[in-house]
This record gives structure tokens, C-alpha cells and sequence, in this order.
């Protein structure tokens, strides 16, 4: 496992191991749009790091990169969709359900695609 918390549950700034990673992919320059992703490691969910990682993306890509819209999809397979559902419903985003969209351990899952506007 790994990672040092402290008590009042916030993650410890100086930690020595990676805690996630993030950014963005799929640009396309033309349209000014491209595709966010985060990944962040199980023991330091839930302590802001996601939510924080998310922010420092969102206006790197709107404000140095001049991008207009941030996308992404989140599968229901996944716990990762509570957390951009919040996300999305804190930053007044656009967020929808779409149907059949991931098959996984036999069954078609639908996922959760949102999109952020600058």
C-alpha cells in the first residue's frame, strides 16, 4: 500500500510516492477540444488530490492552451463515476448517460460522458 495521511485526513504534501497522474489527450487543435484523464492511486482517494488534479488540468487547458472544451467518459463499471459526477455537478458541467457502452465481466455497462466549457 503506501502513502502517508495525516489525521486530519488531508494528504501530506511531501509524500515519496506517486500519488496519480493526469492531463490531457486526444487534442484537436482545429476544434480547441481534447480528452481529460485521471488516474488517482486507491489510498489517496477521497483526500481532495483528484479533485485538485482536475482543476490544475482544466485551467492549464483552457488558459495556456486556449482550449474551449474539455471532455470524457467514465463507465459505471467504475467507482471513478461518483467522483465526476461531482465533479461536473460542482463546476455546473454538462454530464449524460449514455446506454450500452462497455462490456465487462459479461455484461454492457453504460458510462457517463461530460464535458467542460471554458
Amino acid at each position: 500500500m503506501g502513502g502517508k495521511l495525516n489525521k486530519n485526513s488531508t494528504l501530506v504534501r511531501d509524500i515519496d510516492e506517486l500519488i496519480g497522474y493526469g492531463g490531457i489527450e486526444n487534442i484537436q487543435w482545429e476544434n480547441k477540444i481534447a480528452e481529460i484523464s485521471v488516474l488517482i492511486a486507491p489510498f489517496a482517494r477521497g483526500f481532495g488530490a483528484g479533485k485538485e488534479a482536475v482543476g490544475m488540468i482544466l485551467d492549464r487547458a483552457f488558459k495556456q492552451y486556449g482550449l474551449l472544451t474539455i471532455f470524457g467518459e467514465c463507465y459505471y463499471s467504475s467507482p471513478a463515476v461518483d467522483f465526476w459526477k461531482k465533479i461536473v455537478k460542482e463546476r455546473d458541467a454538462f454530464g449524460v448517460d449514455l446506454p450500452r457502452r462497455k462490456f465487462f465481466n459479461g455484461r454492457l455497462w453504460p458510462s457517463y460522458y461530460f464535458s467542460f466549457t471554458a
